[in-house]
């Protein structure tokens, strides 16, 4: 079997059926591929949903309850279960062009590697505010790298809406660390591009594929402006959490981080007074990531010492 797609989905029955419909359109032959939902806890109608689309699927289809919360718990799990040679994985908010899959699997052969990922282009559920701006597109998980197959050495390298590791990797490198990433409602993230940093420090290729698409959910709760300020803290917890600084870069980024984040608070104040959103947003960005990121060292210092 080329491939194993692993769909991990926690209390998302609403938007996954059009998840799952769109790897019933895949150009890829239906004998090279299988799909594995990841139930994560679920505790609405997702397991009727899955058991609905298995009776009439026509590909390879396979239902896994796994009740310990974590995005990172889900997708091992899928990876353990998996039984192709390319594990690949698609948000359960996320449809995949037809050609998803076999762009992906193509990829790989025109430029061995060891880890696939494509282009992640937003579906938008309503018109952006008038306080969006391009550098906040990363928050909401979109990625182009352009339209040319090319190998990828710099984060956040893939999202783990739209990637394929080679089985062997996780032989070799281990699997998702399981304190990093979603678990229910919270924004910690970083799993996917601490699992592709560990990759790239292998010095094992990771490739863009961008023929292989897939339209991520944007829905009106996550265009506001409390949304990306829990994101761009937790954004800095990530930062903090998957990347191992040395002991001094560590102590020079909380000293940097927390001058910044006092001398930044009184601009962010001033342009949400004066009526300069889009300015405001982006001072924030630097105030929240920064506290996200100190907040994870004083946790992690704590820690040590019990």
């Amino acid at each position: 079997m080329k491939a194993s797609v692993i769909v991990c989905t926690h209390n998302r029955s609403d938007v996954l059926g059009q998840a799952l419909q769109s790897l019933e359109s895949q150009t890829l032959s239906v004998k090279e591929f299988e799909v594995l939902v990841i139930d994560n806890g679920s505790t609405d109608r997702t397991a009727g949903l899955v058991e609905e689309q298995i009776k009439k699927t026509r590909i390879t289809f396979t239902y896994v309850r796994e009740d310990r919360l974590g995005l990172c718990v889900a997708r091992n799990r899928g990876v353990r279960e998996a039984k192709g040679e390319w594990i690949a994985f698609l948000d359960d908010d996320a449809q995949a062009d037809p050609e998803w899959l076999e762009a992906l699997i193509d990829a790989t052969a025109a430029m061995p590697c060891s880890c696939v990922g494509g282009k992640i282009v937003p579906n938008w559920q309503t018109s952006v505010p008038a306080w969006f701006s391009e550098p906040l597109m990363r928050y909401l998980i979109v990625l182009d790298y352009g339209d040319t197959v090319r190998q990828i050495t710099r984060m956040p390298f893939f999202y783990g809406t739209n990637m394929a590791f080679h089985c062997g990797v996780f032989d070799r490198l281990g699997l998702f660390r399981e304190d990093l990433d979603r678990v229910g409602t919270v924004l910690m993230g970083g799993g996917d591009t601490e699992m592709c940093l560990r990759v790239h420090r292998a010095r094992l290729p990771l490739v863009y594929a961008p023929r292989a698409v897939v339209h991520h959910l944007i829905p009106e709760s996550r265009l506001t402006k409390e949304f990306f300020r829990r994101r761009f803290y937790y954004s800095g917890r990530a930062r903090a959490a998957h990347t191992p600084d040395p002991i001094l870069t560590k102590i020079a980024l909380v000293f940097g981080l927390s001058l910044g984040a006092l001398s930044l608070t009184p601009l962010a104040l001033a342009a949400n007074l004066f009526g300069a959103q889009r300015c405001a947003m982006k001072i924030e960005r630097l105030i929240l990531v920064a506290l996200g990121y100190l907040h994870h060292q004083i946790l992690a210092v704590s820690a040590s010492r019990r």
